[in-house]
C-alpha cells in the first residue's frame, strides 16, 4: 500500500483510494480522516520535558537550609551544599554552617571528591557567594570562583533568573532530602558525625535507586560515569580566609596566628607569604610562598 510517502507523513486520500480499489470501500475520505483522528490521536503535548546530559557533562549545585539541627545539644542552622551529576543522579551532600566564599569553595571541593571528579560544566543557581551581580548567562560571576573553577578545569553555568526547572535535578535531590535524608531527627554529636552519616544514607540509597538515563542503579551508572569525569588534581584549590607576611628566622620557623611552623632552610631569613585555612572550612593545612615562588604545605595543627 502506498499510503506513506517518502516524507513519512501518512496520505489518508492514497488510503481511501486504496480501500475503494481493493475492498470496495464505499465511504468518503472524511469518514477515513474521522476514523484516524478517533483510533490514533496526535500525542499528548507534556508540560514538562526531562532533558538528559552525557556522562561527565554536566553538574548541578545548590544549596538547601536545615534549620534546628541538633549538634552537640545546641540548635543550629545548617546548610546543605548539594552537587549532583546530571547523567548518574550520582550526588554528594556537604554540610556546612555558613553559606560564604570560603565555606562555598571549601563545599565545591567535597563534593568533587565524593563524585570522584570534576564535570565539565556545573550549573548552579543564582547565589551571591558565585555571582557578583546579575543573573545567568549575563551574570558576573565572582572572582574567587570564576579562578577556582579555571583551576579544576570546569564551566560555571548560572542559571535563568526565576527558572528552577532549569536546574530540575538538583531541585529533586533537595526535594528527596527533606524526606529520606533530614538530619533535624536525631542529634548529633558533631558535624562530623553527621557528615559521616550523610554519606553513608547516600551510598545506600546509590545502590537502591534507578538512574532514568540508563535503567541501571545509580552506583552502577555513576560507575560508569566516573571515567569520563576531570581527574581530581592531587592538591585541590584550598579556600584561604587570612593572608599575610611575616619574617622566617634563622631557626627556620615562622609565626603565624600564635602558632610556628617550620619552613624550609632556602627561604629562612627572608619575608615569606603565609597563607593559612581556618578551621571553618575543615582545613589543617597551611601554605608558605617564598617571593621565590617555592612552596612549602605543613599539615596538622
Amino acid at each position: 500500500m502506498a499510503a506513506e510517502p517518502a516524507g513519512g507523513a501518512l496520505n489518508l486520500a492514497v488510503l481511501h483510494t486504496w480501500l475503494m480499489a481493493e475492498h470496495g470501500y464505499d465511504g468518503s475520505l472524511r469518514s477515513v480522516q474521522r476514523f484516524w483522528a478517533k483510533h490514533y490521536p496526535a500525542p499528548a503535548i507534556r508540560a514538562r520535558r526531562r532533558v538528559e546530559t552525557p556522562p561527565g557533562v554536566q553538574a548541578q549545585a545548590d544549596w538547601a537550609h536545615f534549620p534546628q539541627v541538633v549538634i552537640d545539644g545546641e540548635a543550629k542552622n545548617l546548610i546543605a551544599s548539594k552537587m549532583v551529576l546530571s547523567h548518574s543522579r550520582k550526588n554528594a551532600i556537604v554540610w556546612s554552617e555558613s553559606k560564604d566564599m570560603l565555606s562555598w569553595l571549601g563545599c565545591h571541593s567535597e563534593a568533587f571528591r565524593r563524585l570522584g571528579g570534576v564535570p565539565a560544566t556545573v550549573r548552579i543557581d543564582n547565589e551571591k557567594t558565585a555571582m557578583v551581580r546579575g543573573a545567568g548567562a549575563w551574570g558576573i560571576i565572582n572572582k574567587s570562583y570564576r579562578r577556582y573553577a579555571m583551576t579544576l578545569r570546569f564551566h560555571v553555568d548560572a542559571c535563568p533568573p526565576r527558572q528552577p526547572q532549569y536546574k530540575g535535578k538538583i531541585e529533586r535531590r533537595v526535594r528527596d532530602q527533606r524526606f529520606a535524608i533530614d538530619p533535624r531527627r536525631y542529634p548529633w554529636s558533631s558535624l562530623e558525625d553527621l557528615q559521616q552519616w550523610t554519606d553513608a544514607q547516600l551510598t545506600a540509597r546509590s545502590n537502591q535507586l534507578i538512574c532514568p538515563a540508563t535503567g541501571l542503579t545509580v552506583a552502577e551508572s555513576w560507575a560508569a560515569e566516573r571515567r569520563k569525569l576531570t581527574p581530581l588534581p592531587e592538591v585541590l584549590p584550598e579556600p584561604f580566609d587570612d593572608v599575610g607576611v611575616r619574617m622566617v628566622g634563622i631557626d627556620c620557623l615562622v609565626a603565624f596566628e600564635g602558632r610556628h611552623t617550620a619552613c624550609h632552610s632556602r627561604i629562612s631569613a627572608s619575608a615569606s607569604r603565609f597563607v593559612a585555612a581556618r578551621a571553618r572550612c575543615r582545613s589543617s593545612r597551611t601554605v608558605v610562598c617564598s617571593p621565590s615562588t617555592s612552596v612549602i604545605r605543613r599539615r596538622g595543627w
